[in-house]
């Protein structure tokens, strides 16, 4: 038997030129997909954070607390976050929890109540900077600054626009606010913004979701969650509050992947992946727009 060597040689270099060219071609398609799914950063602004105190998947990565009425220095343990003050530790624990992403997801804590328990429109102005100078995706605020004074109200009005889309809890009356007033960032309705509001659980089948009558109305609710819902990572997190921050993980556990392929987040962006998850709960006196869990 003879054995054509120069034959077999060739088709062994045919072969491992096939092996190379396939690898080089894995390796760029993997390069590319790497390249093209950018990270979302989004800004949390709130009360007092501690990060330090959750455990998160790899992939979510919670920057240093911004501190912007510059004015705490407490120590976080564990029994600390009970404290209403720690009411922005409990939204963003309760968007984290449990979230298991593959795109990589930053997240910036901004606190603009002072450790009196205050705001002041001067904090916002300056979380509001720093949301446009880093880039930011989008924000999350479960919060807004009541315009009491006259002076207030016609600072807070002319304030440049703010580009990037914004998630806002409606507020609602109780014992922090006896009576509804204008809120900032809220009264900015020509910016992109989403506003969150809650209803009740109806009192039989016929009846699916009743209104929170102590929310307030002067605003365009976009979507209502429920007043009440497991998902909080704290039972004390509930109306408008839990609603937004559960908007704000419908965004990251629905639409991340699309979202991180986008240059520049819009609110237009962010409108699509609500739209594709919203549905409509119908109570006897009126209907609300929620999202799917």
């Amino acid at each position: 038997m003879t054995i054509n060597t120069s034959k077999a040689l060739s088709n062994s270099k045919t072969q491992k030129m096939a092996f190379l060219r396939k690898a080089i071609f894995l390796s760029f398609l993997f390069c590319y997909s790497s390249a093209s799914a950018k990270e979302i950063h989004v800004a949390l602004i709130d009360t007092s954070f501690c990060p330090s105190l959750i455990k998160t998947s790899q992939n979510i990565i919670i920057d240093p607390v911004k501190d912007f009425t510059q004015s705490h220095s407490f120590k976080c343990y564990k029994g600390i976050l009970k404290k209403r003050a720690f009411h922005g530790h409990w939204v963003l624990e309760t968007i984290v929890k449990g979230l298991n992403p593959q795109t990589p997801i930053r997240i910036t804590p901004l606190i603009v109540f002072n450790k009196k328990g205050s705001q002041k429109l001067s904090y916002w102005k300056r979380a509001l900077a720093f949301i446009e100078e880093a880039n930011v995706d989008f924000a999350v605020a479960a919060a807004g600054l009541p315009l009491i004074e006259k002076n207030d109200l016609l600072s807070a009005s002319s304030l440049k626009a703010l580009s990037k889309p914004l998630l806002l809890a409606t507020g609602r009356k109780g014992p922090y606010l006896a009576k509804e007033v204008p809120l900032f960032p809220h009264i900015h309705s020509n910016w992109p913004l989403f506003y969150f509001g809650s209803f009740h659980e109806g009192l039989d089948s016929q009846d699916p979701a009743r209104t929170d009558t102590m929310q307030f109305n002067a605003y365009p609710v976009h979507f209502s969650m429920p007043f009440q819902d497991k998902r909080a990572a704290y039972p004390s997190l509930k109306g408008s509050s839990l609603s937004v921050s559960l908007g704000a993980r419908y965004l990251l556990e629905r639409c991340l992947s699309e979202l991180s392929n986008k240059e520049n987040l819009s609110k237009s962006h962010l409108s699509d992946c609500f739209e594709r998850g919203k549905v409509h709960i119908k109570g006897k006196a009126t209907s609300f727009t929620s999202l799917k869990e």
